[in-house]
């Protein structure tokens, strides 16, 4: 039984020293039927007159929503890294992978002053829907 063990560990150990010297490691695979998700990114915030737009873009696997049925999330506004957003609103789209969202504005007045100010933008914020 020893001498069994033995040649087990033996062949376990010389099969992990071949794996590392010829740099092959087993490679992980998505599970069949898991499914596609998205993942939006914002990619451009800006003013527009005295309003903050945004574009958003589906770099995920997965559709937001449908053309029949788009998703409803909401997204926020932070100025100057406020810990609380200045304006939260509602969003409701469809985006294919890769698909990008024509220009949203934020119902929000702002008035630029002569400082520099950081302005962001968080997609899906608060209910992590997508």
């Amino acid at each position: 039984m020893r001498h069994r063990l033995a040649s087990l560990f033996l062949a376990t150990l010389i099969l992990a020293l071949l794996f590392s010297t010829l740099n092959i490691s087993p490679r992980l695979t998505q599970a069949q039927g898991a499914p596609e998700l998205p993942d939006l990114i914002v990619t451009d915030v800006r003013l527009s007159g005295s309003q903050i737009c945004y574009t958003l873009k589906n770099t995920g696997t997965g559709s937001v929503g449908s053309l029949k049925e788009p998703t409803i999330f909401w997204n926020a506004l932070f100025i100057d890294n406020t810990q609380e957003p200045v304006k939260i609103e509602q969003v409701s789209l469809y985006l294919a992978p890769g698909g990008q969202a024509k220009e949203i504005c934020f119902n929000y007045t702002w008035q630029m002053t002569q400082s520099q100010h950081t302005l962001m933008v968080c997609a899906d914020w608060g209910q992590n829907k997508i």
